[in-house]
């Protein structure tokens, strides 16, 4: 089922991936790629805070995963969340990865520090 709606997914049926994907996440609530895949449709469609909250969960079924955490900062500075990234991207240090170094740029453009965002 997972696999169909991924594959059924287009611009014109956005809303109704959205539903399926609710369905399967009420069913199995573990299926950590689901939720990150609702958090992508929601994201996409410019619904930050119901993104993050669908990454929040993904993280839960699958906590170690570095692409749903990264996911979620990015929700979040989308929703102008901004504690949570700093408190999130803290735990990271001096962390060499790319979307990390990228995460730290997007969370200083929106505290407007543009100096520091630049490197």
């Amino acid at each position: 089922l997972f696999g169909l709606i991924r594959i059924a997914t287009t611009p014109a049926n956005l809303e109704e991936s959205k539903r399926k994907l609710r369905e399967l996440t009420a069913t199995a609530p573990e299926f950590a790629s689901a939720w990150a895949s609702l958090g992508n449709l929601e994201f996409v469609t410019g619904n930050f805070d119901s993104a993050a909250e669908a990454y929040d969960h993904a993280v839960d079924a699958s906590p170690s995963s570095f692409e749903y955490r990264v996911a979620r900062m990015h929700a979040w500075i989308g929703a102008k969340k901004l504690d949570p990234v700093r408190e999130e991207l803290s735990s990271y240090g001096g962390s060499k990865q790319p979307a990390i170094h990228y995460l730290k740029g997007l969370l200083q453009m929106q505290e407007r520090k543009y100096e520091d965002a630049q490197h």
